[in-house]
Order: C-alpha cells, then sequence, then structure tokens
C-alpha cells in the first residue's frame, strides 16, 4: 500500500482529505463510516463531526470517530 503523502501529486489541493494526483482528477479519502455519519439523524453530532474535518488537511480517522462519539 502506496504512502498517504505519495498519493496526491499537487499539496497544495490537499484539503479535507481531498487529494488531486498526476492525471489531474481529483477525489477524497473517507472513513469507511461517513455515510452513517453524515446519515445520523442528529445536527448536532454532523456538525462536529464536519467542524472536525474541516480543520484538517489530512484526515486523522481517529479524530473524526471521537467528534462522531462525542
Amino acid at each position: 500500500m502506496p504512502s498517504l503523502g505519495r498519493l496526491s501529486a499537487v499539496s497544495q489541493a490537499e484539503q479535507c482529505g481531498w487529494l488531486c494526483d498526476r492525471y489531474g482528477v481529483s477525489w477524497q479519502l473517507v472513513p469507511k463510516d461517513w455515510g452513517q455519519m453524515m446519515g445520523e439523524a442528529d445536527l448536532a453530532t454532523r456538525e462536529r463531526v464536519m467542524a472536525a474535518v474541516m480543520k484538517m488537511k489530512k484526515l486523522d480517522f481517529a479524530a473524526i470517530e471521537k467528534a462522531y462519539r462525542g
């Protein structure tokens, strides 16, 4: 498995898990439970998760999970 630091060819494009490969294609890494987190009925939970993600350049999945759990 390649290191995460080698996935993005354009370091300026890295924000909130977004990467840009050498072909100019942008894509995003997300936690495996992202759909569940963003589908949460509780607005405060979704807001906590998004607030945590928006502060990150590279995603910290443990911190996102912690924000989700409250």
